[in-house]
């Protein structure tokens, strides 16, 4: 009571009690709802992730399997093109699209999928490479002197020209080969050509290690390249043209007393009765062009009829995995066959 009579209350200190416990109930469910979502989100992360890589270890296997599939058909690809090099020295050197290795492999069941391939002769296609010797020896282990590249300048001019493809590039492709760095008169290209652009480079100043490689050059826009790549392509060694396996534009391109027709009659001939040496393709030669119309003798340092390089393409399915491996083989005179290099990928 105050010193006026009233009876004086006391703050209700309980009711301040009473509501903190309510108060602290709310902040433990919180936590506790906090914690229960933290450790569902990463339950969850935990089990997407395992799922994850399950999914991830069975595409690896998957690949792995498509790759030892696809070397199987480089095994089937030596075989076939050993059993050719052994018939070949029973009767003759040439090699032609009758053989059996020119027959296509179509897709063959398999366990989970199928496999295919193909073997191209890539003798059948201009080498690039044959614009710069430097005298190193060629898969007969002969050395091929400068006189044939310059000659093999003369056939890839040709062949741009019958592609309809603007024959500067034809010097650029020699700045990028040749050591020095001389640009070549008019249309040449070397290191200056490439330093302007948003990703400056320089030439190669060797030989090309794949034919893509044609894709740096000045000149050789995406376009120029596919409409180039079925007709050429870069071997280490200098290399001839072969005429049983070669398209009609690349034999046309070989000389330029061959036109078109007569181009087209040489493979016609051939798919009946291909040409068993040199001599017998220019045996007809000569029945096909007049007297006045032959090839000079420069015709035999650019082709021939037998084939030293191929290509396997072998082609995997198995579930949604596609696999497309492409094997570049050298088959030399000791008999054995071995793997230049592989590439993945459709090309």
């Amino acid at each position: 009571m105050d010193h006026s009579g009233k009876q004086y209350r006391q703050p209700a200190m309980h009711d301040c009690r009473a509501r903190a416990p309510a108060r602290q109930t709310g902040v433990a469910l919180i936590t506790a709802l906090l914690i229960i979502s933290l450790v569902t989100i990463i339950s969850a992360e935990m089990v997407s992730d395992q799922q994850l890589s399950i999914r991830r270890t069975g595409n690896q296997l998957l690949w792995d399997q498509a790759l030892q599939y696809a070397q199987g058909g480089e095994i089937w690809a030596r075989g076939i093109l050993k059993r050719d090099l052994d018939s070949d020295r029973k009767t003759d050197f040439a090699d032609h699209l009758n053989e059996d290795w020119a027959s296509k492999l179509p897709m063959t069941p398999i366990d989970g999928g199928s496999i295919g391939g193909v073997i191209i002769d890539l003798q059948a296609r201009f080498n690039v490479n044959n614009l710069y010797q430097d005298n190193t020896p060629d898969a007969n282990n002969n050395a091929a002197p400068q006189k044939n590249a310059n000659e093999a300048l003369n056939v890839f001019k040709r062949l741009l020209s019958k592609l309809e493809i603007e024959g500067n590039i034809a010097d650029a492709v020699v700045d990028w080969l040749d050591p020095d760095i001389d640009t070549r008169f008019p249309d040449g290209a070397e290191d200056l050509a490439y330093q302007g652009g948003k990703n400056p480079y320089r030439t190669a100043n060797r030989r090309m290690a794949h034919i893509s490689e044609l894709r740096l050059i000045k000149g050789v826009n995406q376009k120029v390249y596919n409409k180039l790549l079925p007709y050429v392509t870069a071997l280490p060694t200098f290399t001839t043209v072969n005429v049983n396996t070669a398209s009609a534009i690349v034999i046309e391109s070989l000389a330029k007393e061959i036109d078109s027709e007569t181009a087209k009659e040489i493979v016609a001939i051939r798919e009946q009765t291909p040409y068993n040496s040199y001599k017998d393709f220019k045996k007809q030669l000569k029945k096909l062009l007049p007297g006045n119309k032959q090839p000079g003798t420069q015709l035999k340092d650019m082709a021939d009829v037998k084939s030293n390089y191929f290509r396997v393409d072998a082609q995997v399915q198995l579930g949604k995995l596609q696999l497309v491996m492409h094997s570049v083989m050298f088959r030399g005179s000791n008999k054995k066959i071995g793997i230049l290099y592989r590439t993945q990928g459709f090309e």
